[in-house]
């Protein structure tokens, strides 16, 4: 609301820019994939581990759009509970793991992002299916 009040000419133009969190959505998956992949290019651990830790990754999203899902049901608004519970901002989780931690670390956080939007892809096809 301060750019409102202030610079009216500001909040014009970035109302005009309604697309942008696309894009800014696109480029933050593009370097999420990236990261993980360079993670699991670069690490010494075997094939098995990585795909233990992605598979860690698709357990907990799958696990936590199910609760956030049985949640909204009781709230009558299943949709936007699973979305609340699911879709996390990991991207925080990443750079943490990937700077203190062993990088391979960071490949359960990416995997998780990669698993979300897959999940969101897929529920998306199914609704416009309908």
């Amino acid at each position: 609301w301060l750019i409102r009040l202030f610079l009216p000419r500001l909040h014009r133009m970035l109302l005009s820019l309604k697309d942008a969190a696309f894009y800014l959505w696109a480029v933050s998956l593009a370097i999420v994939t990236a990261q993980t992949v360079r993670s699991l290019l670069h690490s010494d651990v075997s094939v098995g581990v990585e795909i233990m830790i992605a598979l860690a990754g698709l357990v907990t999203c799958c696990l936590q759009f199910f609760l956030g899902k049985r949640i909204g049901t009781h709230y009558h608004d299943r949709i936007s509970a699973g979305q609340a519970l699911g879709q996390k901002n990991t991207i925080l989780a990443i750079w943490m793991a990937y700077t203190y931690l062993d990088p391979v670390s960071s490949v359960a956080p990416g995997s998780y992002v990669l698993w979300q939007n897959i999940i969101n892809s897929y529920q998306l096809w199914k609704k416009r299916r309908k």
